[in-house]
């Protein structure tokens, strides 16, 4: 009987489906009220202003950088030599797209040239032997 009442006792342990259910659930409830407490607290509101403060702050004092380099005379250097640089690759953009474009001229002027060249020759080879042919027949 011993062994009956240890059985009976460890099935009575056992927690049920429906127990494990309620307790996820339970534990579902309470992170979430957790969490809505925490997010609706006094304390997280005003670390969020102080964080916008400081964002609002880095940005003005950024912009205020900006513009102090802009204007010194470093700043001023470094916008020279960017425009100039910039002219630079401009000009050799340009200077590229000539040489280019009279190298296709000189090579289509060439072509020209010895087709003519190679029909001249080819117009004078036909009238020195319509030359020879005719003094053969006198």
């Amino acid at each position: 009987m011993v062994e009956q009442t240890n059985s009976e006792t460890s099935d009575q342990q056992k927690p049920s489906h429906d127990d494990l259910v309620e307790a996820l659930y339970n534990l579902g409830t309470n992170l979430k009220e957790a969490l809505r407490t925490v997010w609706e607290s006094q304390e997280r509101k005003k670390v969020q202003t102080d964080i916008e403060a400081g964002l609002r702050d880095l940005g003005t004092t950024l912009n205020e950088a900006a513009t102090e380099f802009k204007e010194s005379s470093v700043g001023q250097q470094i916008k020279s030599d960017v425009d100039d640089l910039q002219d630079r690759l401009r000009k050799r953009e340009i200077d590229v797209k000539i040489r280019t474009e009279l190298v296709d001229i000189l090579h289509t002027v060439n072509a020209e040239l010895e087709d003519l060249i190679r029909v001249k020759k080819s117009s004078e080879s036909s009238t020195q032997e319509g030359a020879s042919d005719q003094s053969e027949q006198s």
